[in-house]
């Protein structure tokens, strides 16, 4: 009997620990998509290059944070022509604005594996209030050795907050782009011990 509770113990700690902790985001294994309407239906993109770190204590999700940096002129809808539309003074202004930023404010659970992330949202020069819904879908070691967490995050944000404003109408009064965006991540954080053990210290 003795024996159970301490293996239940020590598997107890260990998911502490792999939980909790400082994590760089792994692009390879990550994604960050959208889609938006045009006309009556929705058209799909992503961007393929960024990078972010967060924080994450499951015990006490006050203390978590996230930070996200994408390449805005990584757009790809698939589409060339479209994506060169969505990288000009239209659209997304990249090289003015060659960066998309989001920082966390507050972290908020919700369930026992959901929590809502409230954070500042950094676009086309804009700074506007965003919110996330965070799903944590677990932490395992890879078959290189690190700790990885998942989470999977949905939002919607209205193009026009952030000043990008381009669009015609049909015939029929019908807008050619909608105004509401669909955010959709899929985040893998590989643990980083050092940051980690120099947070845990600090606190």
């Amino acid at each position: 009997m003795r024996m159970l509770l301490l293996l239940i113990g020590l598997c107890f700690a260990f998911n502490v620990q792999a939980t909790t902790g400082f994590y760089n985001v792994d692009a390879a294994h990550s994604s960050i998509d959208f889609s938006i309407k045009h006309m009556f239906t929705k058209v799909k993109g992503s961007f393929d290059k960024f990078s972010g770190e967060f924080y994450f204590d499951e015990k006490n999700m006050d203390k978590s944070y996230v930070s996200l940096k994408i390449d805005s002129n990584s757009i790809n809808t698939r589409n060339k022509k479209r994506d060169d539309h969505l990288k000009n003074k239209d659209f997304f202004n990249v090289k003015k604005y060659p960066e998309i930023n989001f920082k966390s404010t507050k972290v908020k659970k919700k369930g026992s594996k959901s929590f809502e992330v409230m954070g500042e949202l950094d676009m086309h020069g804009v700074k506007k209030p965003a919110k996330f819904m965070v799903s944590y879908l677990g932490t395992d070691k890879s078959p290189y050795g690190h700790m990885v967490s998942s989470f999977t995050a949905n939002s919607e944000i209205n193009r026009k907050d952030h000043k990008i404003t381009w669009s015609k109408k049909l015939d029929s009064g019908v807008p050619l782009v909608g105004d509401e965006v669909t955010i959709e991540l899929n985040i893998a954080g590989a643990l980083d011990p050092k940051k980690s053990e120099s947070i845990a210290k600090n606190k």
